[in-house]
């Protein structure tokens, strides 16, 4: 008789981040501790999420890296768009925008 094992990930958290670090590499996944505590995943993308950047940057050349680089992030485990990281202040987007481009390109 064979017994599954289950694999139980823990949840990275701002202190699992070393003082005066904000980017992580752990369980194959780049973390980034932006400035207000939360964190963001980034990981490495697929053609689909291409596609995906294509159809919601809807042919706006200046939209499409932000839709694309969305579609490769979570901010605290939720799914992101250009909006949401647009929004971001300017430092936690380029600490978002380094880690995607050093996984994508």
């Amino acid at each position: 008789m064979e017994t599954a094992t289950t694999i139980v990930l823990k949840k990275i958290e701002a202190s699992d981040f070393k003082e005066g670090e904000n980017e992580l590499k752990k369980d194959g996944k780049t973390y980034v501790l932006l400035s207000d505590g939360r964190i963001a995943e980034v990981r490495e993308g697929k053609g689909s999420d291409v596609e995906k950047a294509q159809m919601e940057s809807g042919g706006n050349q200046s939209k499409y890296m932000s839709a694309m680089m969305a579609a490769t992030v979570k901010i605290s485990d939720r799914a992101t768009n250009m909006y949401e990281l647009a929004d971001l202040n300017m430092k936690d987007y380029m600490r978002i925008q380094v880690v995607f481009a050093e996984l994508n390109f």
